[in-house]
């Protein structure tokens, strides 16, 4: 009989603190979860709240941070072709409550596989959420040539907005 899953354990140690992660794999070893002291995550391929895919793409993930009691996590769906499409947020472990406020959708993808246009969901005030990115990237090839983004209003809070043809990391 083969075993349903695998553990491997990884200890790290700074000075007198450790911290013991966990790495759990299914039968086919695909990775399925990651748990330790300041983070846990969740991957579900035929099993979760979204479609149940076999073939090794995820179909939904979960995870918690710290010591937060809040699970959050993704359904993902995906085009004929089984690429990304939607990564669509919610809170709890039905992914359902607060649904939509960090979604991410692709628009279109080109000839080649690469990400025609790419729409953000996010935090816009202390009380909504909504559209922060409206991307569209041209290609030269299979090279990134420029990024434009339709949205102009801020991220809220320490965020920075997405600033058109920029070339520096903090944005």
């Amino acid at each position: 009989m083969l075993p349903t899953f695998m553990i491997i354990w990884v200890v790290y140690r700074h000075g007198s603190a450790v911290n013991k992660q966990s790495y759990i794999y299914n039968v086919r070893s695909w990775l399925t979860g990651i748990s330790g002291t300041c983070f846990t995550q969740n991957l579900y391929y035929n099993t979760g709240v979204g479609t149940a895919k076999c073939n090794g793409s995820i179909s939904s993930m979960t995870w918690k941070s710290g010591n937060e009691s809040t699970v959050r996590g993704y359904k993902f769906t995906y085009d004929g072709l089984d690429r990304v499409l939607n990564a669509t947020y919610g809170e709890t472990a039905s992914i359902s409550t607060n649904a939509n406020r960090f979604s991410e959708n692709v628009t279109g993808y080109d000839k080649n596989g690469n990400i025609k246009g790419l729409q953000r969901y996010g935090q816009l005030s202390s009380t909504s959420y909504g559209l922060i990115d409206n991307l569209t990237l041209t290609l030269n090839g299979n090279q990134l040539s420029c990024v434009e983004d339709a949205v102009s209003t801020a991220a809220y809070g320490t965020n920075t907005a997405f600033v058109n043809g920029a070339s520096v990391a903090g944005e």
